[in-house]
């Protein structure tokens, strides 16, 4: 078997959990390339395991409930029944591409909502970035921006999985601001009664300096009303997939995305500290 072959394969078993095949299939791999610096580099990411936070590590996650008030979750339903043709669909790299075998979803623009968002929303970001990075073990870090989407999964809405850092812009295309996401959240708000099923956020065990997930180890945060979930933006994650029989897009799971974003220096601009996939 060639060299890229066994380092695939022992990524292959960390993703699964097996470790101890992912060592015998590294070690086989250094008796005959013992130089190799990516396999000693896994090799000594499995051997400290999760007590250094360093190999696949479960995503740290906060939730809080009754974010908003009840009175800006009908202005929000409002807007989005009023601009219904303006709902567009969903982006990923970079917010350029249509990809439908990642991301089924509907993103509304207006600049009004915007507005709107940002109001809710940045001021207390702002406020309680400090808090969050404690409790998502994220080193605190002075903010660029704050992206927010204001996005609708309706009956068979999905999004793969996928790393939010790993963006190469940030989501104003005419902006072209280099990124730097930090911190994701996920604001969840719909009609009620509630008829639709499904539309978890999943939050894989990552080892991120590898680039790996596990698929073993995960959880599943159901999308309740009113509420605000943040996680690191490294970690591998996904929404799966709605189920709504109406087919009613406003009887959809509602969801204000967004990034928390650090200001890189010249040196990381230039450079490009992330390269590729999903917005």
């Amino acid at each position: 078997m060639e060299m890229l072959d066994l380092i695939q394969l022992a990524r292959t078993y960390i993703s699964y959990d097996e470790l101890d095949k992912a060592k015998s299939t590294l070690t086989q791999h250094l008796r005959t390339t013992p130089n190799c610096p990516h396999a000693h580099d896994l090799l000594l990411s499995i051997s400290r395991g999760r007590k250094q936070d360093i190999g696949v590590i479960s995503c740290p996650h906060v939730i809080i409930p009754d974010f908003l008030p009840p009175g800006l979750i009908d202005e929000f339903l409002h807007a989005a029944h009023i601009h219904l043709c303006k709902f567009e669909k969903g982006r990923v790299s970079g917010d350029l591409d249509i990809a439908p075998e990642v991301r089924n979803s509907l993103r509304l623009r207006d600049l009004e909502l915007d507005k709107k968002m940002e109001a809710c929303f940045s001021p207390r970001l702002h406020r309680e970035l400090s808090r969050y990075c404690s409790q998502l073990g994220v080193s605190l870090f002075d903010i660029s921006e704050i992206e927010l989407k204001f996005c609708c999964y309706p009956n068979g809405a999905y999004f793969h999985t996928h790393r939010d850092d790993q963006a190469a812009y940030s989501d104003d295309p005419d902006k072209r601001i280099p990124c730097g996401r930090r911190i994701s959240f996920a604001y969840y708000f719909h009609r009620h009664p509630q008829s639709f099923t499904g539309g978890e956020l999943r939050l894989y065990a990552t080892d991120r300096r590898h680039n790996i997930f596990s698929r073993n180890r995960m959880d599943d945060i159901s999308p309740r009303f009113n509420t605000l979930v943040l996680f690191p933006s490294g970690f591998f994650h996904e929404v799966l997939k709605v189920s709504e029989p109406s087919g009613d897009i406003m009887n959809g799971r509602f969801a204000i995305n967004g990034h928390i974003c650090e200001a890189l220096s010249p040196q990381e601009i230039t450079t490009g500290t992330a390269q590729g996939a999903a917005s």
